[in-house]
């Protein structure tokens, strides 16, 4: 956010004015973890889940989705392959908090690139167990 006054040629009053400048990023990776649905008293809903990069050693990022957001997590399951748009969020600390600073990564798009294959379990057949001698 910028803020700039300017003085006003006809009337000489000064006016301020404030813009709000909101960045919009994307990354792409696997979809590691996610939480369930947190609701609280007023109403508000959060949900995060976590995201591995595509990166060459694999960063895990954490992201939130805020309010009717949350349902963009319903078709998906962990291994699925996403592109995630978001912005920044960052807040100063109060109360207990008072001197940290906060930044959260609001998720406020998710798109599926492919879906994750389905984990497949091993089945050992015990008639194939035979002594196998090197």
């Amino acid at each position: 956010m910028s803020a700039f006054t300017m003085n006003n040629r006809v009337s000489g009053t000064k006016v301020t004015r404030r813009m709000v400048s909101t960045y919009e990023y994307e990354i792409t990776g696997e979809i590691y973890r996610m939480e369930d649905t947190k609701t609280y008293g007023s109403g508000f809903r959060v949900r995060e889940f976590v995201m591995l990069d595509e990166s060459f050693n694999p960063q895990p990022v954490v992201f939130k989705l805020l309010q009717d957001k949350v349902e963009l997590l319903d078709d998906l399951k962990e291994g699925d392959m996403v592109k995630v748009t978001f912005q920044l969020q960052g807040r100063f600390g109060d109360g207990q908090w008072s001197g940290r600073i906060f930044t959260n990564l609001e998720a406020l798009a998710v798109e599926v690139l492919e879906k994750g294959k389905e984990k497949e379990l091993s089945v050992i057949d015990p008639d194939l167990d035979e002594d196998i001698q090197f």
